[in-house]
């Protein structure tokens, strides 16, 4: 996912075609299924030197290099479970919050088109704050503190999404932007800490 453009590209992308210009949802859908398979080819493209066959071989060898125990990997986790535990979190609430109570989320004036948009702004508050790491980072200590907020943000849209009580549809925009803000400081700074603060040899396993 990286910094998040092609999120917010796709996101925008189609809220545009649907909401904009109207054009059918299945046709928006069945146009994006060449895409994987492009993104596949100009993976391979890349590194025109090593083949598929190549890189499991690659792989194969250093999984049988390095072979710590289990045991030994959890202990290893002990010394990165706040930003690994602040990232399940936010991985978890966001889902739930995106794909199962935006969905229900609804406003009279914009039928059908909270969901669009709500992705579109969550998108972009994300791009934004997976920038953020070369400008600022978040202490150590304080990585949980947009875990629980996200965990919050959760809670409240529950209960929008259950009674309806907010009618503006640009504060809930906003506060999915808001969300996607969190989401990305919490990921980017998350991984940061986990990849300094693991050991050489489980780094791999911790992220």
């Amino acid at each position: 996912t990286g910094t998040g453009v092609s999120s917010i590209s796709s996101a925008g992308l189609y809220a545009i075609l649907s909401d904009v210009f109207h054009v059918n949802q299945k046709a928006i859908l069945y146009s994006c299924i060449p895409i994987p398979f492009l993104i596949l080819e100009a993976f391979y493209l890349s590194d025109p030197f090593q083949s598929p066959g190549q890189i499991i071989e690659t792989t194969s060898q250093q999984v049988h290099l390095e072979n710590p125990s289990i045991k030994d990997k959890v202990k290893s986790l002990r010394y990165v479970w706040v930003p690994i535990i602040s990232i399940l979190l936010v991985f978890v609430t966001e889902y739930m919050k995106n794909q199962s109570v935006n969905p229900n989320i609804d406003f009279t004036n914009f039928e059908g088109k909270y969901y669009t948009f709500a992705m579109f702004s969550y998108q972009a508050g994300q791009f934004v704050s997976r920038s953020s790491l070369p400008l600022f980072k978040l202490p150590k200590w304080s990585i949980l503190i947009p875990s629980i907020l996200q965990l919050s943000y959760l809670v409240f849209g529950c209960y929008q999404a259950e009674f309806l009580f907010m009618n503006n549809i640009y504060v809930m925009l906003f506060l999915d932007f808001i969300e996607g803000i969190l989401g990305g400081l919490i990921y980017v700074n998350g991984m940061y800490y986990i990849s300094i603060l693991s050991l050489k040899e489980y780094k791999k396993f911790c992220l």
